[in-house]
Order: structure tokens, then C-alpha cells, then sequence
């Protein structure tokens, strides 16, 4: 209930929900559909008919001093049975040990119907130290945010979280993921981006070579190499790439994004494009990035009876997000409104 400490809850809800998107027999709603309802009067039957899952993990999290108690439980949607349900409470830096004993827990009790086997062990982010856990989750506050000064916020806080602990990797990847956002909303130069971005992603692959999301980036930084888009061989390749990782990051929104753009608007394969942008839509349905996404496709396609729809789901859902009155206008432009488009602008 402290807002001042609501980064602290946030994050450690969506470090448990990448735990637990680790799974592959797990569909894991996404971090934006999840965090929808936070704060909101919404029953456990509304909240999983509309994410389109069977269970619903509930919680809270109390700080006080140092130490700190999390309370789980895991709901069956369709009788509201408990499956389970545990409090933790513990020193505060014992909060790494009880985010992958919830994991596992969870992992456990969906077991004996579900997954088919003893659950793989997890673990959350990868450091033990205190303070640079701490500010990496202000730091992952603010990138969500994903305002021109939330991004900003966050690059100082996730180096802040680094010079604390400089072997942490997931700090590094935040760091340059934030960098990649820098450049996709015109903060930074692709150049610049690039130069700052490298170096990170370098670091991970070297550490851990298995790390998808290090090695997505990384082709996504391909992208922006000058002549990359007059070399068809090597851009499919790269798309091929980014696309064959989508079902090992499920949860991971943003390149799917990049590969359903670059089917649509560089090869008009319309009907692929919108088979990855509704494969998303399964794990984030409140997304109005893929709802808008979707509306554009269908925009390009010339079926504006579906795109219509589409982008007023997105406006319903990010109601003060400028772009979607743009969609708006763009499409009744399309359709010789011009009233409607003066109107929409």
C-alpha cells in the first residue's frame, strides 16, 4: 500500500512471472495484461477469462526495516479452489531465496496435473547483493513507464545498480535494452546506441552464451547497420532468427513486434505478420502496442473494417497515448474521411 515501495512489489511480480514463463509447458500471461488489473476490483474468474489462463497467482508483499514478508497463493479459476498457498517472512536479503522458492512452489503444485514431471529448478536475476537488486527494480519501474524522462531515470539506475554489483547480468541487459529504447523513440542515435548497447550485450554472450534475449538484441542491432536493408539474404536471415527465438520468450513482446513490422511492410506477407502478432496476443491480450500493431496490418492489407476495431481496442486500453489518435486519423484518411481525420488529429 506504501507507494513509495510499490517498485519493490512490481518487480518482484514480474521477476516471478518470468520465472515462471521459463516453463514451456506454462503459458504465462505477459508482464502489460498482468499488471492491467493492479489496483483494480477485479474477481479471479474476470481477471483469467480475460487473459485466457486456468489459475491465477495472487499475492502481496510487506517491507518494513529489513525484513520482509510475501504472501502467495495460487487460485484455481474455474471453482476458485486454493491450490496453494504460503507466507514467507525472512530478512530482506533472503528475498532472492524466496522469489525461487515461490517459483518452485507454484512449479510444483501445477505439477502433479499439469507439467507432466518434477519441475526444473529456477532462479531469479542473478546477483546477492542487496542495494544493486534494489535499484534495478526502480531501474525496470521506470523503463516500463517508457516516457522520453522514464527512460532516462532508468539508464541512471541500472548503472547505479552496476557499479554496485558489475558482474550483475540482468542490470547489464536492462541497460541495454534501455539503450534500444533510447534509439526507437529518438533519445539517442542508432550510432550512439549502438557504441553504448555493444559492450553490454558483448559481456552477456561471453557469460552466458545461452541468454536469448542478449543474442535477440544483438540481431536487432543488425538491423540498423547502414546497407542492411539492401542485403535480402542477410535480412532474412536475421528476421528468420529473431523469429525462431519468439516461442523460447513468449512474454517478450518487443520482438515480436519487429518481426511482425518487418513481414508486413518489407515482404506484405499480411497473413504471417498477423499469425505472430495474435501468437502474442495469447500471452498479452491487454497489449495496445499488438492491438495497434494488428490494426496497422490490416490497415496496409486495405481491410479497414478490421483495423478500425483494432485500434480503437488499442486507444481503449492506452487512452493518452497520442499515436492511437494518429492511427485514427491516418485510417479515416484512408477511407476519404476527411472530417473524421481532422477530427481524430
Amino acid at each position: 500500500s506504501d507507494p513509495e515501495q510499490e517498485y519493490f512489489s512490481d518487480g518482484l511480480t514480474e521477476t516471478l512471472l518470468h520465472m515462471l514463463a521459463q516453463l514451456p509447458e506454462l503459458r504465462v500471461a505477459a508482464r502489460t495484461s498482468s499488471f492491467a488489473f493492479k489496483g483494480k476490483e477485479a474477481g479471479i474468474a474476470e481477471i483469467a477469462q480475460t487473459l485466457g489462463v486456468a489459475h491465477v497467482l495472487e499475492g502481496s508483499v510487506q517491507k518494513a526495516g529489513d525484513r520482509v514478508r510475501v504472501t502467495a497463493q495460487l487460485i484455481r479459476a474455474g471453482d476458485g479452489f486454493h491450490v496453494w498457498s504460503q507466507n514467507y517472512t525472512r530478512p530482506l536479503e533472503d528475498i532472492f531465496a524466496i522469489q525461487d522458492e515461490i517459483a518452485e512452489d507454484v512449479a510444483n503444485a501445477l505439477d502433479a496435473s499439469l507439467l507432466g514431471g518434477t519441475a526444473k529448478p529456477m532462479h531469479a536475476v542473478e546477483t546477492a547483493n542487496l542495494t544493486a537488486y534494489d535499484l534495478y527494480l526502480k531501474a525496470m519501474e521506470q523503463q516500463a513507464i517508457f516516457s522520453y524522462s522514464s527512460l532516462e531515470v532508468a539508464e541512471t539506475f541500472f548503472k547505479q545498480a552496476l557499479a554496485a554489483d558489475p558482474d550483475f547480468i540482468d542490470a547489464k541487459l536492462g541497460l541495454a535494452r534501455n539503450y534500444i529504447l533510447m534509439q526507437d523513440t529518438g533519445l539517442m542515435t542508432w550510432e550512439a546506441a549502438r557504441d553504448a548497447a555493444k559492450p553490454l550485450l558483448q559481456q552477456i554472450g561471453a557469460a552466458q552464451p545461452e541468454n536469448r534475449e542478449a543474442y535477440a538484441f544483438g540481431l536487432v542491432m543488425q538491423i540498423w547497420e547502414p546497407g542492411f536493408m539492401l542485403d535480402p539474404e542477410r535480412r532474412e536471415q536475421v528476421y528468420t532468427n529473431i523469429r525462431n527465438l519468439l516461442p523460447l520468450m513468449p512474454t517478450e513482446t518487443y520482438f515480436r513486434i519487429v518481426v511482425a513490422n518487418f513481414l508486413a511492410n518489407f515482404h506484405e506477407r499480411y497473413d504471417e505478420a498477423l499469425q505472430v502478432v495474435e501468437a502474442g496476443l495469447m500471452v498479452d491480450p491487454l497489449s495496445p502496442v499488438l492491438h495497434s500493431l494488428k490494426g496497422r496490418v490490416y490497415m496496409a492489407m486495405e481491410d479497414y473494417e478490421r483495423a478500425e476495431p483494432a485500434f480503437l481496442k488499442a486507444l481503449k486500453l492506452d487512452p493518452e497515448n497520442p499515436n492511437y489518435y494518429g492511427r485514427m486519423s491516418a485510417l479515416a484518411a484512408r477511407q476519404g474521411d476527411l472530417p473524421g481525420k481532422l477530427d481524430w488529429m
